[in-house]
């Protein structure tokens, strides 16, 4: 690389409201300056590289645009190709021939007829708890595992809201043989960065840890060896009609699903178990996450660019040409409403009181 380039690069797994318009900021700044010699360098393990591609294409400075797989990554010294991934059909099969569940006490069938009926449909409504069925099936499979595997190892059962942490809590806490922790937005850092320390076991109970989206990607737990996957997210989405966001569960995206199990796999060998079946997965779990710009009021975002010192231009055209733009009647209510509450006038002369 030459050094008369200047290089932005931007490193994100979700697709945020911040991430999409910057992305817009500087392709329509690469369009306004073709002699500007950008290079933007993407960072993602689950970013779909023939969108993004597509969104540059015709740009000057992008007529050449590469994607390096995170394959690449197999040259060091990692065990990047020692996870192994099981789905309900394998699981069922495992827990029908462990020693250490007992069928009488175990609704594994109830389940997975439930996951079978319910396939298409959504996973619950906010603040709908866990079913029996779904943590009969969680404990027998905790239960194998923990007889199965070094003690040394640690568990990372993913759910998607608080209340579901809770529950799962409250299951496994009654044996003594297990240390929980919990990693949630809501629990103080210190807290979760004490427990996520490989030296904090006492008495060499089993670790097992239950986490919400805040471990989905980007930190690295050591020993590691045992993902549970729900399979499940917490989708926040603005509602026009009641003006208000909705806050429900939903099944995960499958790029989701690949960040979670790259929670194992990182500084020991490692097994994902996705409550799913295979065939549900790969037909119905969506291959990508919906962009946070499509679920939000635009409000903060249209402030934003309105305040932003260097008005790149009018907020409701930088909308329209973003990589998937939000709806152009959102954009209109969010416009309304911040006139209505007297912080902007009119949008289009960039006005902000």
């Amino acid at each position: 690389m030459t050094s008369n380039h200047t290089c932005i690069y931007l490193c994100s797994h979700e697709r945020s409201c911040e991430s999409d318009l910057v992305l817009t900021i500087v392709k329509e700044f690469m369009i306004a300056h073709p002699r500007s010699n950008l290079r933007i360098v993407l960072m993602s393990a689950t970013f779909n590289h023939q969108q993004y591609s597509s969104f540059f294409r015709g740009v000057p400075g992008c007529e050449y645009v590469d994607t390096i797989p995170i394959q690449t990554a197999n040259s060091l010294d990692a065990h990047y190709d020692r996870v192994d991934t099981f789905y309900l059909d394998d699981i069922s099969r495992m827990l029908r021939r462990s020693r250490h569940v007992h069928d009488e006490n175990l609704n594994w069938s109830d389940y997975c007829i439930d996951m079978k009926d319910n396939a298409t449909a959504e996973v619950s409504a906010e603040g709908k708890a866990l079913t029996e069925e779904i943590l009969d099936f969680m404990m027998a499979l905790v239960t194998h595992l923990h007889s199965e595997e070094p003690r040394d190892s640690i568990f990372l059962v993913f759910a998607p809201t608080y209340r579901h942490l809770e529950q799962i809590f409250n299951l496994l806490g009654v044996y003594d043989h297990f240390d929980l922790g919990v990693l949630h937005s809501s629990i103080d850092v210190e807290d979760c960065l004490k427990f996520m320390d490989s030296g904090s076991t006492f008495n060499r109970k089993r670790k097992i840890l239950l986490a919400s989206a805040i471990a989905d990607s980007s930190i690295t737990i050591p020993n590691v060896a045992c993902v549970i996957d729900t399979c499940r997210s917490l989708e926040m989405k603005w509602s026009r009609s009641k003006s208000n966001y909705e806050t429900k569960t939903v099944w995960a995206s499958q790029a989701i699903a690949d960040q979670r199990k790259g929670r194992t796999g990182r500084t020991c060998s490692g097994k994902v178990f996705r409550l799913v079946y295979q065939n549900f997965y790969n037909n119905y779990m969506e291959q990508w996450e919906q962009p946070k710009l499509c679920l939000a009021s635009c409000r903060d975002e249209v402030l934003s660019l309105l305040a932003s010192k260097n008005k790149v231009m009018d907020p409701q055209n930088l909308l329209k040409k973003c990589i998937d733009p939000p709806s152009t009647q959102v954009v209109k209510d969010a416009i309304e409403y911040l006139k209505s509450v007297g912080a902007c006038r009119e949008v289009s002369e960039f006005c902000f009181v």
